[in-house]
């Protein structure tokens, strides 16, 4: 998918935000699929490759407004995955919206 190799090299702050936009509003299974892969891979020391807590959070916030079937699916496999303040923000943003929780 070529806006996740996009996503991948872009180092732009905004510009790589509007491309997590983009993806977000592709409601596809592949698109919410990168995203989850992305929003869930941490920064670390050993690891180069990841997202800060931030990016992460950016991607969480675009797909709680994109407001796709993909995009809560996405949010509901973070929010079942991460432990951290990223899949906090994933269970607080399905909450508003869907109050029975994740299906």
């Amino acid at each position: 998918m070529p806006l996740v190799a996009a996503l991948e090299a872009e180092r732009a702050p905004e510009a790589w935000r509007e491309l997590v936009a983009a993806l977000a509003s592709i409601d596809a299974p592949e698109a919410g699929q990168a995203l989850v892969r992305l929003a869930t891979r941490k920064r670390d020391l050993l690891r180069r490759s990841g997202r800060s807590a931030r990016e992460r959070l950016v991607i969480v916030q675009v797909l709680a407004s994109a407001g796709t079937a993909s995009a809560r699916h996405a949010l509901e496999r973070i929010a079942a995955e991460d432990g951290g303040e990223v899949g906090e923000a994933a269970r607080r943003a399905l909450a508003p919206r869907y109050p029975e929780g994740p299906a």
